[in-house]
């Protein structure tokens, strides 16, 4: 994670306070104790979740990307053709059995 996009309070290089704050410097929340040790307030949580969203929709749209390229070569559409062919053909010729026996 870019230490930019971090909130000050999270970043483990950073010096120590009680006090968490943002990119822009806006305070996301305060630790009242030393023995606690996570902070959960409504604006980090809510960090974390525009983050989590941004690593799912790039993940989609490469994964996407990847797939569209991958599945529609010349040759796999070939393939999945003469394969429904076959498998037809089969069909067919069972049929004619059928209706000679």
């Amino acid at each position: 994670l870019e230490e930019s996009r971090r909130p000050r309070g999270l970043n483990p290089k950073a010096k120590s306070s009680s006090k968490l704050a943002g990119d822009d410097g806006h305070v996301l929340g305060t630790i009242k104790s030393k023995a606690e040790k996570t902070v959960k307030t409504p604006e980090i949580e809510e960090y974390y979740t525009k983050l989590l969203c941004e690593i799912c929709r790039l993940t989609e749209e490469e994964t996407t990307n990847w797939v569209a390229h991958e599945v529609f070569k010349f040759e796999d559409f070939e393939e999945i053709c003469m394969e429904f062919g076959q498998q037809i053909l089969e069909l067919l010729v069972n049929q004619v059995v059928d209706e000679l026996a």
